[in-house]
């Protein structure tokens, strides 16, 4: 894929994403974020907060059901604790354009397969618009604006379609 200007529409899109997060950031945590559609007790961005807490003051998360989080985010977030509000913010709004390119990059892959066949070549969309069309699904956006975890969960997820696509492969070294 070739950074060009279809890119910077998606760019343009997160940056909204960002601002409107920035805006309207606590209407949405007080109101919408309690919607199951939106945050469960294991993507719930309030419940990864208490678990960051609870691993500052020595006390593990995992104790109780209070955080279902993974490790990871609990220490990409304990380290952004000390940074002000915005910079997690821009941690949602990153993984959300994340996939939004890889699902340019996916359906790239997919187009450059049925180069060759008429039928899918007068039907071919530009790949742009599937991220395009993802950057501004509502339900996206809503998972954006609450601050669900569930964004690193489809990041990871998404990740692994594309890599098993693209044929990229991590070898593990031999222990032996």
């Amino acid at each position: 894929m070739k950074l060009k200007d279809p890119v910077y529409s998606l760019l343009a899109i997160a940056l909204v994403k960002f601002a409107l997060m920035q805006a309207f950031g606590n209407v949405f945590q007080e109101s919408i974020a309690s919607l199951p559609e939106f945050s469960t007790p294991v993507t719930s961005y309030k419940r990864l907060l208490e678990g960051v807490f609870l691993a500052s003051k020595g006390i593990s998360p995992y104790t109780g059901y209070v955080c279902h989080q993974s490790p990871l985010l609990l220490f990409i977030f304990q380290s952004l604790s000390n940074l002000p509000n915005w910079c997690a913010d821009l941690c949602f709004v990153i993984a959300d354009l994340y996939i939004a390119l890889l699902l340019v990059k996916i359906s790239n892959l997919k187009f450059n397969e049925s180069h060759n066949s008429p039928k899918e070549k007068a039907t071919k969309a530009s790949p742009i618009f599937i991220g395009l069309f993802y950057l501004l699904n509502p339900y996206s956006c809503m998972i954006s604006m609450t601050k669900s975890t569930a964004v690193f969960e489809y990041a990871a997820t998404i990740s692994s379609i594309y890599s098993a696509l693209s044929g990229i492969y991590y070898p593990q070294e031999s222990i032996a």
